[in-house]
């Protein structure tokens, strides 16, 4: 392991040491991604294969944000004595299988956790139990106890909901995502990958759309390799398959609310809900959570949430300004929905 007591500390930061990638220009090129994206999957949205890349986008920028990071770091490595850049500090992750990108698809292809899945006996007491525990306004409970007509269906507490329900002495029904998604089965997810070769899609609008990520590397003077962009490729494709297999499931199931409440939109579950329950004429709220860490004037919070939403519930005045100035270039539509204080 690499020794951190080693590190010298001063009021400038850690004594000897540079990291090659630059955190603002990581912004920068994110920022960039999501605003021409945003642009191009707008304007071509009545083609069936933008449905698909619309959900996909923000998890293929967080992937090509790490590939222009692999590709920084690499160079770095390579001229590390010019740039005076220990690589002692690389030791530890070297050869270490245990070391996975964090990369969206991993979470899709795997399913749902046992947790989420698993039934215990008598579930209803162990519900009302916890509901008495929490003490949080969310009600748990099944998808057969609630009525779908009228009451809120939510697919998981948080913070600001809680503070949001002492205002308005609303009681929603907090339901398992998973139960949404019946008979999910590890088969039949290992069958998925199969079936990505099926796939018909313009390869015209996708070639159009790879790109402009193509074209955003060059900028930053890094080339994607044909190996990188079969990757790229396949991975779209396992996607695409994944948000079928999904949406197939989803559509099998008979309970679906009009009032939805979810917690970050940025989970494909929630925003697959999200999705169908607005084809179906219901109505989508979202609550701002990470207790406020996303105030910033380069948020990426529209882009991310606003998406699916009717409604967005945030922090204070301070929020709905910061968040309404930046959804002008992060939304595939022009209906930013209501922003709303809970103060």
């Amino acid at each position: 392991m690499f020794n951190y007591q080693n590190f010298i500390y001063t009021n400038e930061g850690i004594a000897n040491y540079y990291w090659p990638v630059n955190r603002d220009k990581i912004s920068d090129l994110i920022s960039k991604m999501t605003r021409e994206s945003t642009f191009f999957l707008k304007n071509n949205s009545e083609i069936d294969l933008v449905d698909n890349l619309k959900l996909i986008n923000m998890y293929l920028i967080l992937k090509m944000a790490n590939l222009y990071q692999r590709k920084i770091l690499s160079d770095a490595i390579k001229n590390s004595k010019s740039i005076n850049l220990d690589t002692n500090i690389f030791k530890s992750f070297k050869n270490n299988n245990s070391i996975v990108e964090k990369d969206y698809l991993i979470y899709v292809r795997n399913g749902f956790r046992k947790s989420l899945v698993k039934k215990y006996k008598f579930q209803n007491i162990r519900n009302l139990l916890a509901t008495k525990i929490r003490n949080d306004g969310f009600i748990r409970a099944e998808l057969n106890d609630v009525n779908f007509s009228n009451d809120i269906v939510s697919l998981s507490p948080s913070i600001l909901g809680a503070e949001y329900l002492k205002k308005t002495k609303k009681q929603p029904y907090l339901i398992k995502i998973a139960d949404f998604f019946p008979g999910v089965t590890s088969d039949d997810l290992k069958k998925v990958e199969n079936n990505k070769k099926d796939l018909k899609f313009d390869l015209k609008i996708y070639d159009d759309y790879i790109q402009l990520f193509i074209t955003i590397f060059k900028e930053n003077n890094l080339d994607i390799t044909e190996i990188e962009l079969r990757d790229i490729f396949e991975w779209n494709l396992s996607f695409m398959a994944y948000i079928k297999y999904y949406q197939k499931l989803l559509a099998k199931n008979q309970f679906l609310p009009s009032k939805l409440w979810t917690g970050s939109a940025g989970i494909l579950f929630n925003k697959l809900i999200a999705i169908e329950v607005r084809k179906k004429g219901g109505f989508v709220t979202i609550f701002d959570h990470a207790e406020g860490a996303n105030l910033t004037i380069n948020t990426s919070t529209p882009f991310i949430e606003f998406q699916e939403a009717d409604e967005f519930i945030t922090h204070s005045k301070t929020f709905v300004n910061y968040l309404t100035d930046a959804s002008i270039f992060q939304l595939y539509h022009d209906n930013c929905p209501s922003i709303i204080s809970i103060k």
